[in-house]
């Protein structure tokens, strides 16, 4: 695991869920949040292709099940996020995107934590 990029993708996660549960505010999601939405889906992507290298390299997780397990929910989170809210652009869509986001920074930390030997 990439440590680096772990934290900014959960740096970023954050701030978007800090930054979507303010949108809530607005009758309607702005769809700046749906592109951001779609760059947090790329750096999950691109923390679990570097997830997938260090694997084939001959690293092994402490705990390796648990943490394929976050590896793949964080990577669906996103897109199936996105199909749900796809049609409705209201407040409680939009505090579902803020709930995401949050899930996804939690999952990162915990892939990092599973990701040490010895370490749960």
């Amino acid at each position: 695991m990439i440590d680096t990029l772990a934290a900014a993708v959960t740096l970023y996660a954050f701030g978007l869920a800090l930054a979507t549960l303010i949108a809530t505010i607005r009758p309607t999601r702005p769809r700046l949040i749906d592109i951001a939405f779609g760059g947090l889906g790329v750096a999950v992507v691109v923390q679990a292709v570097g997830d997938v290298a260090t694997l084939v390299r001959g690293h092994r997780p402490g705990e390796p099940a648990v943490h394929l397990a976050y590896l793949v929910f964080s990577v669906l989170v996103v897109p199936l996020t996105l199909a749900a809210v796809r049609s409705d652009r209201g407040r409680w869509a939009t505090l579902l995107c803020a709930g995401a986001a949050l899930m996804i920074a939690v999952v990162v930390v915990r892939m990092q934590t599973t990701w040490r030997p010895g370490r749960a």
